[in-house]
């Protein structure tokens, strides 16, 4: 009989990937191509997010936890500005000319489009 082992390949901490190799004796893998990289920073972007959806999709949001989701999805963007050299000014003036052409999401609108 065969056991097949999963492999689980995901971008994590700093501080974490130091502890599994002391703990766990994991390996850890590098990445070293742009591409690579770029695609690790984007999967994990999508993976913080979707822990921010769940958090607020329960009916009782809990606010410590929101915040701390938050902050896994701003590190992970702040990794994506630094390795692409796009300075914290540079976004934010970006984020405001954004707000001045189109406006913000405090109104809350949804549009109900049908599917023709």
């Amino acid at each position: 009989m065969k056991i097949h082992q999963e492999t689980i390949i995901k971008l994590i901490r700093d501080v974490i990937a130091e502890e599994v190799k002391l703990r766990e004796g994991g390996v850890i893998v590098e990445l070293t191509e742009p591409k690579s990289i770029n695609c690790a920073l984007g999967q994990k972007l999508i993976e913080e997010a979707i822990e921010v959806m769940g958090e607020l999709d329960t009916n009782s949001v809990s606010r410590e936890k929101l915040v701390e989701e938050l902050a896994d999805v701003q590190e992970v963007m702040t990794a994506i500005r630094v390795k692409h050299n796009i300075t914290s000014q540079e976004l934010m003036l970006v984020m405001n000319k954004k707000f001045t052409l189109k406006g913000g999401f405090s109104n809350q609108f949804l549009i109900h489009k049908g599917i023709k």
